[in-house]
């Protein structure tokens, strides 16, 4: 009886009530914005690669056969073909659900698990605490060393979406049957699977967008001007308010496999870990910390952000 009752509430967002938090996000985050964080470090490389091929070797399981063991050189264009490629069988169509994928990464992938989390420390963090100094600084409050507890979801969600023009065999069926779509994400904004408005999302596509396979998404809720999350490459993550705005697919008719991560970020102090809608999304990860130092602004120079720990 419990559960039905929570469910309720669940499908009923706006009868919960409000998040209880110290402050609200900054207006910045209430607006998409493409986040490139593959760039002349090279240690952005390094996390990409590895994100690459532990997606490839360790969460999916493919390249591990006579025929596609090439994947184990060290190369991001053969992993991303991969993928590209990869067409989802029953077993991982299983695994793929919402809620078994975040138990399998959790329990299965400990490279891909450490790898999302390096990107999270020194790329997703940082981004987030910067949009909070800006809003700091346009309040002068600029001249004290300030911590920040980012938050973040893990485990991430993988999804894998399939080319409609191709089968379960790999076969071309454009021109020999009538194209049937399956499994599509229906059109929503999250706050219906209880997420709350401090949370903020972030899409990662580990295979090239192409128009029908990417998302699509509107800038203000209800407003239904859906712009589309293309082109993006691996090494490019769309930052959305996927709380409040809503968001979809639509048909893949790229002939290409898209696979993508994505997860939700906040900061502790505009955070309700008390909220009521988390009763269902609480089974299926957690909102891990990692934690900041920036330094004070000293004449021209703008405060610095430093890396202290993280879960």
């Amino acid at each position: 009886m419990k559960k039905k009752k929570l469910l309720r509430i669940y499908k009923n967002p706006e009868k919960l009530k409000a998040p209880r938090t110290e402050r609200q996000l900054p207006l910045a985050f209430n607006s998409n914005e493409i986040i490139t964080f593959i760039d002349s470090n090279l240690y952005s490389h390094v996390i990409l690669n590895n994100l690459l091929k532990n997606t490839v070797v360790e969460l999916l399981g493919i390249g591990d056969n006579d025929k596609d063991n090439y994947a184990y050189f060290n190369s991001n264009s053969v992993y991303i073909k991969l993928l590209e490629e990869y067409q989802l069988n029953t077993k991982f169509k299983r695994i793929c659900k919402s809620g078994n994928i975040h138990h399998h990464i959790s329990n299965n992938c400990k490279n891909f698990s450490n790898w999302y989390k390096k990107l999270i420390f020194q790329f997703i963090g940082p981004h987030i605490v910067r949009k909070f100094i800006d809003e700091d600084e346009e309040e002068n409050d600029v001249s004290i060393e300030k911590e920040f507890t980012v938050l973040y979801q893990f485990p991430p969600t993988i999804r894998v979406y399939n080319s409609h023009l191709i089968d379960t065999k790999n076969k071309d069926i454009k021109n020999n049957h009538e194209i049937t779509y399956k499994n599509l994400g229906k059109m929503h904004c999250d706050s219906v699977f209880g997420h709350q408005i401090g949370e903020v999302n972030f899409w990662m596509p580990l295979t090239p967008t192409h128009p029908t396979s990417t998302l699509y998404a509107e800038t203000s809720p209800g407003k239904a001007d859906w712009y589309s999350f293309h082109p993006l490459h691996p090494g490019s993550i769309m930052r959305f308010p996927g709380t409040f705005c809503r968001h979809k697919t639509k048909p893949n008719i790229s002939g290409k496999t898209r696979v993508s991560i994505d997860f939700r970020c906040s900061m502790s102090t505009c955070f309700d870990k008390d909220y009521q809608g988390r009763a269902i999304t609480s089974r299926r990860h957690q909102m891990l910390e990692a934690v900041y130092k920036t330094t004070p602004a000293i004449a021209s120079s703008k405060r610095e952000v430093h890396f202290l720990s993280g879960a």
